[in-house]
């Protein structure tokens, strides 16, 4: 049945013919005059290009399908901030948009999977655990402390502590009012941004000046746990630990603090995701 709907969508997707760069840029024109016919034209005449990638990235069929419809909102996304000023074919900068849909959706899909329900509900006793503790205490409980309070081997708690769900900071947790952007939206893919040559450099000086808030070790754990600025991968909390010959709670520490400040600051944030 799977075959079948992938089949057919696929036949579907060719029933619209491919643009010239002309077309195109013609049509960019018109999604910046609010006319979504040119949106829709867009994205349409481009849903093989998710299918190619889908199949790239999924590892069975009944995932391609789900990609295909996580790529398609990445696509229509790129279709809304196309421009003909990036000197490029609309397929190379939406790739960058579908491939960011893809990834968002698999790290997703893979924390509800694979996280076993005991862990889950371990998780969530672990969070109000130290909140409690920290609300008499004044400062969150260690490893140790944790496991004897929630009666659990301290192996069972690093591992639950793994998962960094933290204060549940999640990448899509809304980061402004309006619930538009997320923390993912400050993600760079590993691929080309054809957009790069554009933005980059107002890019990195907004996202410097959003960053002015924390201090020095705040704005380096961050840029290196979330792959900012640059950094393309994101940086265990124990390597960051010896970096600075702390403990990798204390780095959890670090990032769940410089997490508030920024969620507390929406104005600047929603200013460089805007950008």
């Amino acid at each position: 049945m799977t075959e079948d709907l992938l089949l057919q969508y696929i036949k579907d997707s060719k029933k619209y013919p491919l643009l010239s760069a002309e077309q195109e840029a013609e049509l960019a024109d018109e999604v910046k005059k609010g006319n979504a016919k040119a949106v829709e034209t867009l994205v349409t005449s481009n849903l093989r290009l998710v299918i190619k990638m889908a199949k790239r990235f999924s590892s069975n069929e009944a995932q391609i399908l789900e990609l295909i419809q996580e790529g398609n909102m990445g696509l229509m996304k790129a279709a809304r901030k196309f421009s003909k000023s990036f000197k490029v074919r609309f397929s190379s900068y939406a790739a960058w948009w579908i491939k960011q849909s893809f990834l968002r959706y698999l790290n997703s899909a893979d924390k509800i999977i694979k996280l076993p329900v005991r862990k889950e509900l371990l998780m969530r006793q672990l969070s109000q655990e130290e909140e409690s503790y920290k609300i008499r205490y004044g400062t969150l409980p260690s490893y140790q402390q944790l496991a004897e309070i929630m009666n659990e081997k301290i192996d069972i708690i690093a591992q639950v502590k793994s998962f960094n769900y933290g204060e549940v900071y999640s990448l899509d947790d809304p980061v402004d009012k309006e619930n538009t952007s997320t923390l993912y939206d400050f993600i760079p893919c590993n691929t080309y941004n054809p957009e790069e040559e554009v933005i980059d450099n107002e890019f990195k000086e907004k996202l410097n000046k959003c960053l002015e808030i924390l201090n020095d070790r705040e704005k380096d754990v961050l840029k290196n746990r979330y792959g900012l600025d640059g950094i393309m991968t994101s940086t265990p909390f124990a390597v960051l630990g010896k970096k600075y010959s702390i403990s990798a709670e204390s780095i959890r520490q670090t990032q769940l603090r410089a997490l508030r400040k920024l969620r507390a600051d929406r104005n600047k944030i929603k200013a460089l995701v805007s950008v």
